[in-house]
């Protein structure tokens, strides 16, 4: 008679551990749980890493102006913690946030309007735009809105603040100057040379004195002049 699988041979006590059997099923139950208890073991690793902190790189994390960027703002900041900034306007708006490291000069173009500079800083890693550096979290702000705007033609002032050893805002905001950008336009010379006739319809700037045609034609069109935009710090 052949001996069923599951039976020890003669002489040696049977250990059933036959599918549905109680020692399977005690099997069974012990497996489920050292697989339970491993689990967090392989799922902590790619969590941890998940919450590392990430440090930005300096520069506009958001802009909420709607409006051009396009006057200088410049922070000088002191070595040790970096620093979050947000910029807002008269109606308490927060339109532009930046992210400053410390101990490096930092250079950004922003919308126009009087905009009050604040600054966050903590001893902790950058968590991100709604925990900032962490519990340890302070704000400084400047006393009064910084003038960001036209000066007039060709004229775009920004600010310059320097926060290094600046013990308080005030003494920040009495240390910060304007910056002003001037542009200006130089005629490319070479474009007063003959060239094709400009696409029929293109405007000619009422301001720009009337040149020569070709003389073998006068009735065609006077060549188009070019105009090249210098831009420099002027002041």
């Amino acid at each position: 008679m052949a001996s069923s699988p599951w039976t020890l041979p003669r002489g040696r006590a049977r250990l059933d551990i036959a599918p549905g059997g109680p020692i399977f099923s005690l099997m069974s139950r012990m497996l489920s749980v050292l697989l339970l208890l491993a689990l967090p073991a392989l799922v902590a690793p790619s969590t941890a890493r998940a919450e590392v902190p990430v440090r930005p790189l300096p520069g506009v994390l958001w802009n909420h102006a709607g409006l051009p960027a396009v006057f200088p703002l410049v922070v000088k900041t002191s070595p040790g913690r970096d620093l979050y900034l947000t910029l807002t306007d008269r109606e308490g708006k927060a339109v532009m946030g930046a992210y400053l490291r410390a101990g490096k000069m930092f250079r950004i173009l922003v919308p126009k309007g009087d905009l009050t500079l604040s600054f966050a800083s903590g001893p902790g890693s950058w968590l991100g735009r709604e925990k900032l550096f962490g519990p340890g979290t302070t704000w400084r702000r400047l006393p009064a809105p910084l003038f960001f705007g036209v000066t007039g033609f060709g004229r775009k002032s920004g600010q310059i603040v320097d926060l290094r050893g600046a013990a308080t805002m005030t003494e920040a905001a009495a240390g910060a100057r304007a910056q002003v950008i001037c542009q200006d336009y130089r005629l490319e010379p070479n474009s007063l040379l003959h060239s094709p006739p400009a696409r029929p319809g293109a405007p000619v700037p009422r301001a720009l004195p009337p040149v020569a045609g070709d003389p073998d034609d006068p009735g065609a069109p006077g060549p188009v002049p070019r105009y090249h935009t210098n831009t420099r710090v002027c002041g």
